[in-house]
């Protein structure tokens, strides 16, 4: 497969999981497991769950965002194309040289 194919695929995977992670307290109904639990535990537990939760929707969009750079850059990279000029002008990278970067077969 080739490296645009295999960016494509792992930003797709990652916007399903940032989409999954947002449903998840109603896809495993957490109100209603958080109900079964003591008062106590459930103060500490509930929220830590969310922020969790949360972060790793966060964390998740974040890799979405590095997966469409990488993504943008292997199309600009390919030969005849300047990922230099992408580089410094699109990513605001002015000391990256693509040829430092880009792989060769």
């Amino acid at each position: 497969m080739g490296s645009v194919l295999l960016l494509k695929i792992g930003g797709i995977y990652n916007i399903l999981c940032a989409l999954l992670h947002v449903i998840f307290p109603k896809m495993f109904r957490w109100d209603k497991i958080m109900k079964l639990l003591p008062d106590d535990k459930r103060l500490i537990l509930e929220p830590s769950l969310h922020i969790m939760n949360w972060c790793m929707a966060v964390f998740l969009g974040n890799t979405c965002v590095h997966f469409t750079c990488a993504y943008l850059r292997a199309i600009n990279a390919g030969p005849g194309k300047n990922a230099a000029y992408f580089d410094r002008n699109i990513l605001g990278y002015p000391h990256l040289h693509a040829s430092a970067l880009v792989h060769r077969d």
